[in-house]
């Protein structure tokens, strides 16, 4: 929660506008982040890798 862009959780964009993020739960799921601004992201949706990145990506 106090640093969503930690190395360990594998903070990425996942779409072409810079306003979309993963950041990584375990080995197969996926958090997709919008951002609100610098410092503040929403949840957006919560899924499988594969889900993730076949929905969004």
């Amino acid at each position: 929660m106090e640093n969503p862009r930690h190395p360990s959780l594998n903070f990425e964009v996942v779409l072409s506008s810079d306003s979309y993020f993963t950041i990584r739960v375990d080995r197969g799921r996926r958090i997709l982040l919008e951002a609100i601004d610098i410092k503040t992201y929403r949840v957006f949706d919560v899924g499988s890798h594969d889900y993730i990145y076949r929905k969004y990506g």
